[in-house]
This record gives C-alpha cells, sequence and structure tokens, in this order.
C-alpha cells in the first residue's frame, strides 16, 4: 500500500472512482485512513481500506498499483481482474524473480501490466500542493 498513490488517486478528479486500499499491516492502514479518509470525504470518493490478511477481498478491480515487489501480488491481481484492467507494478519485481502467472485470465480480460520507477521530485510537489490546497 502506497500512501503518496492513494491519495494522489483520491485528488486526481477522475469521475466515477472508487479506492480500495490494502495491506496487511494495521498500523500502516490506520495511518493511511487519518491522512486519506478527509482527502476522500472532500472529493466525495469511496474508500475502504482493507487489511487483506484479516478480510481478503472477493470483487474484481479496474486498476491495482502494487507497491510491493511479490510476483504473488502481480497473479492476485490478475485473478481479480476486470475486463480492460491495469496493472501497475510500481515496486518493480528484481530480475530473476519468477511466479506462474494465469495468462489465459490475463489474455481473457484483455489486461495491461506496466511498470514505474516511482516519482520524479516534481510529481511529489503537486501531489503535495494538492493535499495542502484541500
Amino acid at each position: 500500500m502506497g500512501q503518496m498513490h492513494t491519495i494522489r488517486i483520491l485528488c486526481c478528479g477522475a469521475d466515477n472512482l472508487s479506492v480500495t486500499a490494502t495491506d496487511v499491516d494495521d498500523a500502516r492502514l490506520e495511518s493511511l485512513r487519518a491522512k486519506a479518509a478527509p482527502q476522500a470525504a472532500a472529493r466525495g470518493v469511496p474508500l475502504r481500506i482493507v487489511n487483506t490478511q484479516k478480510n481478503p477481498l472477493r470483487e474484481t478491480f479496474s486498476y491495482f498499483a502494487l507497491m510491493a515487489p511479490v510476483g504473488q501480488l502481480v497473479a492476485d491481481a490478475i485473478a481479480a481482474s476486470a475486463p480492460g484492467t491495469l496493472i501497475n507494478i510500481f515496486a518493480g519485481i528484481p530480475l530473476p524473480t519468477k511466479h506462474e502467472l494465469d495468462l489465459d485470465t490475463y489474455i481473457a480480460h484483455g489486461c495491461f501490466m506496466f511498470g514505474t520507477s516511482g516519482s520524479r521530485i516534481e510529481d511529489m510537489r503537486i501531489v503535495l500542493e494538492k493535499v495542502a490546497a484541500g
């Protein structure tokens, strides 16, 4: 779970947006709740914060931002993909890592995976300005 990424998506102004932020650490989730819930409420964006170790999710999603370099998270995203899902492997998975993926589902759902190397300083300034501006 990336706090900056979650707050950025809450503040982006996209239509028909709902956000589900997940982690397995309650302290990180509570830290996110304190920062993100006011942003979500101010923009009318439904926000769920879920410890998936305690409450596994069963629905599908159209966008995943994976913040931990774990192959199983990619496999889980494919399994929970809606048609046209984007899977952002933000953290980057180390080169020698191998993990089985369900490519039949990936193709059938028209998923698209991409990776990013992280935010530029300018990206962080933009997010900070948006949060400060309310």
